[in-house]
């Protein structure tokens, strides 16, 4: 078994910028286009906002956030700190984001402005839920705090204390099952009716160093359809 510690966000972002692909498109699409070292400095200064309101290692945050650079920052950065991120259906009402959030006891929920309303809504029938973000729009926005955030150099790497699960001997080691390693303190699977996603897509283009198009590619990351475009 390898005992190599492994965080997907670092071998998505880190290993590029270090091997002088930091120049290159990483996420392209109607927002513009952000770089390597761009997309780095900012899930660094994002990892660095949410460790700040409180997020922690193994905690879920729910993201209602549209397609958007907005979205990957906050997966990578969620995933930067050992968080779980579980993103859902921007088309769901509020009593269903309530349901999603009581489920997975996610004590933050990060959303769009224009999902503000169901959001807030949602959020208030979920005792568990501490922190509301909202991605943009002015002052105190998670756009805003991120411009003002230094840069945080702390990685979680999850693979070392990722528990297996019982009747399992080894933890979970795949790139794509590191989010969902550690989402429950007593077993490495995560609920059901947190359903998990592996952004299959966005991560092959990364990794080859590809630009991802962020409002096809995070299709697949919020509903899991496969996009044979990309």
């Amino acid at each position: 078994m390898s005992t190599e510690l492994f965080n997907v966000s670092e071998y998505l972002l880190d290993r590029r910028v270090d091997a002088g692909d930091g120049d290159r498109v990483a996420l392209t699409g109607v927002g513009g286009e952000l770089t390597y070292a761009q997309l780095l400095d900012t899930v660094r200064r994002t990892a660095a906002v949410l460790t700040d309101l409180g997020l922690r290692p193994e905690q879920r945050m729910l993201m209602v956030v549209a397609d958007s650079p907005e979205f990957v920052t906050l997966y990578l950065a969620a995933m930067r700190i050992g968080a779980v991120p579980v993103p859902v259906s921007t088309m769901l009402p509020f009593d269903d984001i309530a349901d999603l959030l009581r489920d997975s006891r996610a004590p933050v929920i990060a959303f769009s402005p224009q999902y503000g309303e169901a959001a807030r809504a949602a959020a208030s029938h979920a005792r568990e839920v501490r922190v509301q973000i909202v991605t943009t729009g002015g002052p105190g926005a998670l756009d805003d705090l991120v411009r003002g955030a230094a840069p945080s150099d702390e990685v979680y790497s999850t693979v070392a204390d990722s528990p297996a699960c019982p009747g399992e001997s080894t933890p979970v080691e795949t790139p794509t099952d590191v989010a969902a390693a550690s989402a429950d303190g007593a077993c490495c699977r995560p609920p059901v009716s947190v359903r998990m996603t592996r952004p299959r897509a966005v991560r092959k283009r990364l990794v080859s160093g590809t630009p991802a198009h962020y409002p096809t590619a995070l299709a697949v990351i919020q509903r899991r359809q496969t996009v044979s475009s990309l």
